[in-house]
């Protein structure tokens, strides 16, 4: 199986193994279900030729798995309105074909320099055209690192947080 679209049903529970473990998988679309669980760490190294992960409404919890960085293909990553909490890995900044990156309406976590790397490792996906953090957990100023941010940027969105300072 290549495609998986299962979006805006009622599906509840957890994503079977045998679908995480489908190395062959390129897009998996499951928003607006019920489905919860962490997802597994090694996501990006099961799933290596994933080109889009679209989980957003649905009840997933946990870390975002560092590993995701490792899916060199990755281009859409959807993840709005989940219970995902911590901060976003530097890996991402590994994910040249990343286009598009919704995390709204989560509790991911940036209040120190640690907190922003995520920001810094971004500057490196060139194709990068939407960041979109609205609703989360980001403190403090936003960092100067954002002006690195991919020249094809068309929507960087940090509403709804915590933000303080000036705009750089």
């Amino acid at each position: 199986m290549i495609s998986l679209f299962l979006r805006g049903n009622r599906l509840s529970g957890r994503i079977p193994t045998t679908l995480i473990n489908n190395s062959a998988l390129a897009i998996m679309d499951l928003n607006s279900n019920f489905l919860q669980m962490e997802l597994p760490s090694n996501i990006g190294d099961t799933l290596p030729n994933l080109w889009a992960l679209s989980l957003s409404d649905n009840m997933f919890e946990g870390q975002f798995p560092a590993s995701l960085g490792n899916a060199s293909f990755l281009s859409i990553i959807y993840l709005a309105s989940n219970n995902f909490t911590g901060q976003l890995p530097s890996s991402l900044g590994n994910l040249l074909h990343l286009t598009d990156l919704k995390l709204d309406e989560n509790n991911f976590e940036a209040k120190d320099d640690q907190g922003w790397k995520f920001l810094d490792a971004l500057s490196n996906c060139g194709s990068l055209q939407v960041l979109s953090l609205n609703d989360n957990q980001l403190y403090g100023p936003i960092p100067h690192s954002v002006g690195n941010l991919s020249a094809s940027i068309q929507r960087l969105e940090f509403g709804n947080n915590y933000l303080s300072g000036t705009v750089p």
